[in-house]
């Protein structure tokens, strides 16, 4: 069990200070000329994490590479729907 506060998915529970933290650097980010995010997920499909964050950056005119997961291919298209050159999907790199 974890001994944070944060919001629980199927496999983890996302830490509120974690989350705060990657909302500030992508507020940060968005004076760069190219920003990666990595990545967006589960919970920014239904709005929380660094949803609001990351639609900004992915409505700005920078150069953006984000990562997604292949199973969420479709609502992420739906959710984010930009122009995007060119998508790479994350494949299973554990041990």
């Amino acid at each position: 069990m974890a001994n944070f506060e944060g919001i629980e998915t199927e496999n983890y529970i996302i830490s509120y200070s974690g989350i705060e933290f990657c909302r500030n650097a992508l507020k940060s980010a968005i004076k760069s000329e190219l920003i990666i995010i990595d990545e967006i997920g589960y919970l920014e499909m239904n709005s929380k994490g660094i949803y609001k964050e990351a639609k900004k950056i992915m409505e700005s005119d920078k150069d953006v590479i984000v990562v997604i997961r292949k199973e969420i291919e479709k609502h992420f298209l739906k959710k984010f729907p930009y122009n995007f050159k060119k998508i790479y999907f994350i494949t299973y790199c554990g041990t």
